[in-house]
């Protein structure tokens, strides 16, 4: 889990038919950019479907109307469900309209971790790799008594250790893949030697895993104020059975950290699965970065066109 990755990049030749929809994601990419990059005082502002409904309160609580019905009726965010002949090309951009745009913005957030080695953080300088980004306005009220699920470790707990420091949030960190048995690493920081799956047992490589919902039904935990996920590609098998089988999980989480690995074999499957989370749970995309390691899928002939294939998004839901 969160292994080290090589860069590559994989080339598509793009059809003819696919000319418009190449120019009309670039000028998209280009959009969610500036908007990415955008750090004005303004940014601490709710996106909502009209002025009236900002939240005064300047917090990520999204506004008081239906979270789902506006995210689906706000221009370029969620259009519709796939097609039946959608072509993992077009699949792609769909989902890159998705997520490479903030829907709700965050006041207090902070880049918590970031994996050292020879005495500095590798990886972006604003983002390091093991970093993960927090919105504390979600942990206003419940500073030292939060929730975090951390899966996927791979030997680097300093996001799991700095949150736990910084807002007195209880980390269950969880990773198979590392050779140490479970134990309480802080008062605040317990490692699990288990893994995160679609079913609880043992997986085909003999490790323990176990599903969310197992984790909590274990420890009597009936909220998540942050569910961190990254495991080099399992994520899809996971995020499908909490759609479909454990959807009181996602309801119960207040924000999602998930680094998705994209591939065009699956990708109306995995277009679709994220078209769910959002529409279905009332999920906002407040903060999206492009791994250093990232896999690019090069989408020239119509040069400059690289999309994105391991994207580390952050999600928040409304309580309302």
């Amino acid at each position: 889990m969160a292994a080290q990755r090589k860069t590559v990049s994989t080339r598509v030749a793009m059809k003819p038919h696919a000319l418009l929809l190449s120019i009309l994601a670039s000028a998209l990419v280009i959009a969610a950019f500036m908007w990415h990059s955008d750090t004005s005082p303004a940014s601490s502002i709710l996106t909502c479907a009209t002025a009236a409904d900002a939240d005064a309160r300047h917090t990520c609580q999204p506004c008081n109307h239906n979270a789902a019905a506006a995210l689906a009726s706000a221009p370029g965010i969620i259009d519709r469900p796939s097609l039946a002949d959608e072509s993992s090309e077009e699949a792609l951009l769909r989902v890159v309209s998705y997520l490479l745009k903030r829907t709700v913005r965050c006041a207090e957030k902070a880049i918590v971790g970031g994996w050292v080695a020879d005495n500095r953080t590798w990886g972006d300088p604003n983002q390091p790799e093991g970093a993960w980004p927090v919105c504390a306005d979600t942990f206003k009220n419940r500073v030292g008594s939060c929730l975090v699920y951390s899966f996927g470790i791979n030997n680097d707990f300093s996001f799991d250790d700095q949150v736990a420091e910084k807002y007195g949030c209880q980390v269950h960190a969880f990773d198979p893949s590392m050779a140490a048995p479970s134990h309480q690493r802080s008062p605040k920081v317990m490692y699990w030697n288990v893994g995160v799956a679609a079913e609880t047992g043992m997986n085909k490589i003999g490790w323990n895993v176990t599903t969310v919902k197992d984790v909590m039904k274990t420890h009597g935990h009936k909220r998540i104020d942050m569910l961190k996920m990254d495991i080099e590609g399992n994520e899809w098998p996971v995020l499908e059975e909490l759609v479909k089988k454990s959807p009181e999980v996602l309801w119960a989480s207040d924000q999602l950290n998930l680094e998705f690995h994209f591939d065009l074999e699956h990708m109306v499957y995995q277009t679709n699965l994220i078209h769910s989370i959002l529409v279905e749970f009332g999920y906002h995309v407040w903060n999206w970065h492009v791994n250093p390691l990232n896999k690019a899928v090069d989408m020239a002939d119509m040069k400059p066109m690289a999309l994105p294939l391991l994207l580390e998004i952050s999600l928040l839901r409304s309580r309302n």
